[in-house]
């Protein structure tokens, strides 16, 4: 699917090569790094001051006084880690300042909604110790659905429609329909299961959000 995504950006238009950039970067690094991997790389590499290692995390970084905390996901327990210093875990109190902390979190104030958030969205969720892609749909109470899990999803009619959407997004904003029309998926045999199918969802959501189509997530 990489393959394909690449083809399809080349033959985009107006292009915007860090965009490309930034969502398979962050793609990797969300998906194909495990948390200790991830953490490895933080506070015991030669990679660690890498300005693509520093791009990844700095999203999750919190300041708190002369503490840079490191905020890593943990899909065996599904929790948020709180990191400090050379990688250990910070102390609780740490930790409830920072819950508490919602004007100054951006994390926290992101408001699922249909002005903010794109349809569709993907976001990944913790299942068996590992991460799943899920899709869902912005709603007017802000809530973060359980969303669906898109591999689990076989039939391919509903994966097409969520690609030839994408595809429409991509033109509205004078990028070209990344070829993700009817007539080009329904013939596209690498696109033929549900696997490859939102894999190529996932890296377009994310090209979408680098993009930052209608100033939306």
């Amino acid at each position: 699917m990489i393959e394909l995504f690449h083809e399809s950006f080349h033959q985009s238009q107006n292009k915007e090569p860090n965009a490309f950039r930034k969502a398979l970067l962050f793609y990797f690094w969300d998906e194909w790094l495990s948390f200790e991997e991830q953490k490895h790389i933080i506070y015991s590499s030669e990679l660690s001051t890498h300005p693509s290692v520093l791009e990844c995390i700095r999203e999750n970084q919190y300041q708190l006084g002369k503490f840079l905390i490191n905020r890593l996901f943990n899909p065996e327990n599904s929790s948020v880690v709180y990191l400090c210093e050379e990688g250990t875990e910070c102390q609780r109190s740490f930790v409830d300042i920072i819950e508490k902390d919602e004007a100054k979190d951006q994390l926290k104030g992101l408001e699922v909604i249909p002005k903010k958030v794109g349809t569709p969205y993907g976001f990944l969720s913790s299942k068996n110790g590992d991460l799943v892609f899920k899709t869902a749909e912005p709603d007017i109470s802000g809530k973060l659905g359980r969303g669906k899990e898109c591999g689990n999803v076989t039939t391919m009619t509903g994966h097409y429609s969520n690609l030839i959407k994408i595809g429409t997004i991509f033109e509205s904003a004078d990028k070209g329909n990344f070829n993700l029309d009817s007539g080009t998926i329904s013939i596209e045999s690498r696109i033929k299961n549900s696997t490859r199918a939102c894999t190529l969802i996932n890296l377009c959501i994310r090209l979408l959000d680098a993009y930052k189509i209608k100033n939306k997530k």
